[in-house]
């Protein structure tokens, strides 16, 4: 079992920052989803699409993300995302992102990790890192933590990688940016192409 997973939105309550701070994580049943994304990043290479880093849903182009959201949407997987509004966060979270960021996703996972990993022994979970470097040791120990919380007897390796080092992450980012830009700016075009593999979509706070 291998669930990969993203975020959007920024830690701060800042009035210029987001309104929404997104998780999101991707469950994929097609063994060829990361070779098939890398198949289509040489396509687009060779197309004259400059995609150093792999794909990035918020800098890449329209004729990119048309062609992304096309492979991830014939694809068999399970879409699961939760949204917090900022302005409705105890106080006491607001001088605290890294409780915050912990919160964020233990909310997200102790709902997803028991349906979608019942019955198996091992998991692999890889998420997006976050934060300037001194921070991503302490991100990464808070997911492991969240993920023993949430997992019960299923045993679990939790990476904590950077988007351009797997494709399964980009996966990841390209859902949670098209759920971003549904509740953030209200722009629903992206996620209507991938809202049939959208298993939970849920408001937190």
């Amino acid at each position: 079992m291998e669930i990969w997973g993203d975020e959007s939105g920024n830690l701060d309550f800042a009035p210029t920052g987001s309104r929404y701070f997104v998780v999101c994580t991707i469950v994929s049943h097609e063994p060829t989803l990361a070779t098939d994304l890398l198949e289509l990043r040489r396509s687009l290479t060779e197309r004259g699409h400059e995609l150093h880093d792999g794909f990035h849903a918020a800098e890449d182009r329209q004729a990119v993300r048309d062609e992304v959201f096309a492979l991830l949407a014939a694809k068999r997987i399970r879409i699961d995302a939760t949204y917090y509004t900022k302005s409705k966060a105890y106080t006491r979270i607001h001088d605290d992102a890294d409780y915050f960021y912990k919160l964020a996703w233990y909310m997200h996972m102790r709902y997803v990790l028991p349906q979608v990993c019942r019955g198996v022994d091992d998991a692999f979970i890889g998420i997006a890192t976050l934060g300037v470097r001194r921070r991503r040791k302490l991100y990464a120990e808070a997911l492991r933590d969240v993920a023993a919380q949430c997992l019960g007897r299923t045993r679990a390796c939790c990476a904590y990688w950077s988007a351009a080092s797997h494709p399964a992450i980009q996966a990841a980012d390209y859902c949670t940016w098209a759920i971003a830009r549904l509740v953030e700016g209200g722009d629903p075009r992206s996620y209507e192409l991938l809202k049939h593999r959208v298993a939970t979509l849920h408001c937190c706070f």
